[in-house]
């Protein structure tokens, strides 16, 4: 099993908020199956756009009977209709890397193999998919389409209050990534969260980084972060340690 250090974070954060885990870019089940490894009660609803990878899931929740576990084929995004998920990898239909971010400033180096058309869906749309179950932690993986996706489930993380664990890539140019990272920032300022970076160690967790800004984050080791509520970072310092990032 690959990030392992997903493993730990997830005993750490699934506690601050029980409920339905959301998982949004689920891919084919590697983030499931790590819940599983922590959790077997935990109700699950993920959602993936590629039709590949869909199925796969699909067949992993089968063969292994897992209970309140569901998934849905589409994407999330702050519109509804048809968007096209672009694949840079070649004969890899499941490519964990496959975007919806058309912007040609996303990857200019990586050329475009194959544009599939897929739904997409704001939460609002889905929310009922929850059933009796308050939303809990929300993990994002969208390969740079994470403000469409937080636009998307604005209105439930306001009321909700869950901790967001996700990836933030870096765009093509330092301009793009900083615009993008501002309007990240400004989102979770807005509603009063916090920030941290997950700092790994030999692919194990390491400590969650309290940060004022995102940056740059060109180093890949370094795209994976937490948002919480701002109340409950005290919270986290004695389940594996919180450290201030220095300047």
């Amino acid at each position: 099993m690959t990030e392992m250090w997903m493993v730990e974070v997830l005993k750490r954060l699934l506690p601050l908020k029980p409920g339905t885990f959301i998982d949004v870019g689920a891919n084919i089940g590697q983030t499931l199956l790590k819940l599983r490894a922590v959790s077997q009660s935990t109700p699950y609803l993920g959602f993936e756009p590629n039709p590949a990878c869909a199925a796969y899931l699909l067949d992993l929740i089968l063969a292994n009977r897992f209970e309140r576990t569901l998934m849905i084929p589409i994407g999330l995004s702050d519109s509804r209709g048809l968007l096209d998920l672009i694949y840079y990898a070649e004969d890899n239909r499941v490519d964990s890397g496959a975007s919806l971010v058309t912007d040609p400033k996303f990857r200019p180096n990586h050329p475009v193999v194959f544009r599939q058309p897929v739904p997409v869906l704001p939460f609002t749309d889905v929310a009922r998919y929850l059933g009796d179950s308050e939303p809990g932690l929300v993990k994002i993986d969208v390969e740079g389409g994470e403000m469409e996706v937080l636009k998307s489930m604005g209105a439930m993380i306001r009321m909700h209050q869950p901790p967001v664990l996700l990836e933030i890539l870096c765009m093509g140019d330092d301009a793009s990534t900083l615009a993008k990272n501002l309007l990240l920032e400004a989102f979770f300022r807005e509603i009063d969260y916090s920030i941290m970076r997950i700092e790994k160690v030999r692919e194990r967790f390491g400590q969650f980084v309290l940060i004022d800004a995102i940056g740059l984050n060109t180093d890949p080791t370094g795209w994976d972060y937490v948002a919480v509520p701002s109340r409950l970072v005290a919270s986290l310092l004695p389940l594996g340690g919180i450290h201030e990032e220095r300047e």
